[in-house]
């Protein structure tokens, strides 16, 4: 299942999707390339609406932003991994959050970073949702699919 099936499954609003060329310039100007998963979602919707049900929100894509341009209004955020090195905050971007950056999820953007399509959670003052990094966007979907309704993912897919 896609980000675009479990947001429109859980009743998400979907706003306008973003042209391919709009697309390739965020991510000439940024030097980031969106993992494959990431980019055809804004392709098919712009991100979704106000938080749902439950508060996630996929997040529009007007709203997207490397970690280290989050930190500077956010003195607070803090990343939350499982290995001992800090990721280079300009290579993440920050794309999905619940209940207002509790934990909010960021991807890794840069092609040239070995991390790269690595999802990371990051949080102000919040306990940790994940003990580390989730690997793939493919693998971040299938944890969203399966724990939507509980606001908290866990490590890994098989951990209930």
């Amino acid at each position: 299942m896609n980000l675009f099936a479990i947001a429109t499954h859980h009743g998400a609003e979907m706003l306008p999707a973003v042209s391919e060329e709009r697309l390739a310039r965020f991510e000439t100007d940024n030097n980031l390339k969106l993992p494959r998963p990431l980019r055809e979602f804004y392709l098919e919707a712009g991100g979704t609406g106000d938080f749902t049900e439950w508060g996630w929100r996929i997040w529009p894509f007007e709203e997207l932003v490397t970690i280290e341009s989050r930190a500077r209004s956010n003195p607070d955020l803090v990343c939350l991994r499982g290995h001992n090195s800090c990721p280079v905050l300009s290579d993440y971007l920050a794309f999905i959050d619940v209940l207002i950056e509790a934990p909010l999820y960021a991807v890794c953007a840069n092609t040239s970073n070995p991390r790269y399509g690595e999802i990371i959670a990051l949080a102000g003052d919040a306990e940790p949702f994940l003990s580390g990094p989730i690997a793939s966007m493919e693998e971040f979907e299938l944890i969203l699919a399966q724990h939507w309704d509980d606001c908290v993912l866990p490590d890994t897919i098989n951990s209930e």
